[in-house]
C-alpha cells in the first residue's frame, strides 16, 4: 500500500520506546487469568516484527500478518537472524486467511 511506502525505514526508531516484552508478558497474563492455553498467535499488523519475534522465542507458533511487504522483508530478516520459524503474510488484517 503506498501509504506505508517509506516508513519501514524509520518504523523501528518510532516505536523504539515501546516495551515489547512487556507487552508479550501481559497479553500471558490475560491468558493465564483466563485459562486459555494457547499454542499459537497471529500477530496483524505486526509491522516489522517487534511483537511476533518475543512471542515465537517464547515457544508460540507464530505468524506476522501485515499489509506492507517492505515491513514484512525487515521482519522475515530480524527472524532469520535470530533463526526463529515464523510464517509471514502479505495481507490486508481486515481480510486475511490463514
Amino acid at each position: 500500500m503506498s501509504q506505508y511506502q517509506g516508513l519501514s525505514r524509520i518504523y523501528d526508531y518510532l516505536v523504539g520506546g515501546v516495551d515489547f516484552q512487556q507487552w508479550i508478558n501481559y497479553a500471558e497474563d490475560l491468558l493465564r487469568k483466563f485459562n486459555l492455553c494457547v499454542r499459537s498467535v497471529a500477530d496483524l499488523a505486526c509491522g516489522t516484527g517487534n511483537t511476533t519475534l518475543p512471542f515465537a522465542r517464547r515457544g508460540y507458533k507464530t505468524t506476522g500478518i501485515d499489509i506492507s511487504e517492505e515491513m514484512l522483508e525487515l521482519a522475515r530478516q530480524k527472524a532469520a537472524a535470530q533463526n526463529l520459524d515464523i510464517t509471514f503474510l502479505q495481507q490486508d488484517m481486515r481480510h486475511f486467511r490463514l
